[in-house]
């Protein structure tokens, strides 16, 4: 089996979308919703060159959707992937992978 590393904020980004949909579609549409992003998770593991690169990503970095969610994800040098985040696609992703530029030293 692939290794698969899930980020403590793709973990909460799963919970928070089970949890929205239990409350509007109920508890089993949730959790087939989950076992469907987990599923391709694991798909991606064994072959993580599926994803695309995203401007907005760092460079290392690929995005594969399962609708309307995108998993957001790095390879691993040894094989397999760690999971960064579980978007929905519809959200401006921009702004949140928005790169962070480096401040140039102080002059003195």
């Amino acid at each position: 089996m692939a290794r698969l590393i899930v980020s403590p904020e793709a973990d909460a980004d799963l919970d928070a979308i089970a949890a929205f949909i239990a409350e509007h579609d109920g508890a089993t549409r949730a959790a087939t919703i989950a076992e469907r992003i987990r599923k391709t998770m694991d798909n991606l593991a064994f072959m993580p060159g599926m994803g695309r690169r995203r401007s907005y990503l760092r460079r290392d970095q690929r995005a594969f959707p399962v609708p309307p969610w995108t998993i957001y994800y790095e390879p691993l040098p040894d094989g397999g992937i760690e999971v960064v985040r579980v978007l929905d696609g519809r959200r401006d992703l921009a702004s949140v992978f928005k790169k962070k530029r480096r401040r140039p030293p102080p002059s003195s």
